[in-house]
């Protein structure tokens, strides 16, 4: 009497992320802080890392001295590194003359756990940050200032080295300023967090590509003769 009844077709509902068309997840995040860490912002910027057997302090910027105060100088004979007490010199080999400028500082405190270490060559300098004062050039007295110096034979693990980044800090408003240290991993071991980053992005996104999910209803209703 009333015949079958039968759905013109069969209707398909799909749902797709577009939350993430192109996925930035947080490895990746991490990835891209890791490669730009060392050029992070900072009126000085000094890069330490493990070159070719050796450890390379590398320091370029430029200083504010505005709101320190001069309180003497002396000469500086070798460039050195004390990361228990977070101290350092960059200075070549031979003596050179040096101020000293003593003010408010905000400091990192230890960069490592390492005890006293001799640098063994250099260019530029003296700079560097002890017993609480800022080492200078003798005559310097603000503006653009670069320094080296080669830990020939050594490694953090040797020097007692800790990675990452230690800011010393001064000044205030328009004359506040900063001295930043950035110890970089070793290159091999940067470039397998590279590798490792990458893979995990490319995974990830495969993954999204392959996340559709449809979810299909069908109706069939009852056959009434």
């Amino acid at each position: 009497m009333f015949g079958e009844y039968r759905p013109l077709s069969m209707r398909t509902f799909s749902w797709e992320s577009t939350s993430m068309k192109t996925p930035i997840s947080i490895p990746t995040t991490i990835l891209l802080c890791l490669i730009i860490a060392h050029t992070c912002n900072g009126d000085l910027v000094i890069t330490v890392s493990e070159t070719g057997g050796n450890v390379e302090f590398n320091a370029t910027g430029s200083l504010n001295l505005t709101d320190l105060s001069l309180v003497g100088g002396g000469t500086i004979l070798r460039p050195f590194v004390e990361p228990i007490k977070g101290e350092f010199t960059l200075d070549t080999a031979g003596a050179d003359s040096n101020d000293t400028y003593n003010g408010v500082f905000s400091t990192p405190g230890a960069f490592g756990t390492g005890g006293l270490s001799l640098g063994t060559s250099g260019t530029g300098g003296p700079l560097g940050f002890v017993s609480g004062r800022l080492f200078v050039p003798d005559g310097f007295t603000g503006g653009s200032i670069s320094a080296t110096s080669i830990f020939s034979g050594q490694s953090f693990s040797t020097l007692g080295i800790s990675p990452g980044t230690y800011t010393w800090s001064w000044g205030s408003g328009m004359n506040a300023d900063s001295m930043m240290m950035n110890v970089v991993p070793e290159p091999s071991a940067f470039l397998f967090l590279a590798v490792v980053g990458l893979l995990y992005c490319s995974f990830f996104s495969y993954r999204l590509r392959k996340g559709r999910t449809e979810l299909r209803l069908r109706y069939r209703p009852r056959t009434m003769a």
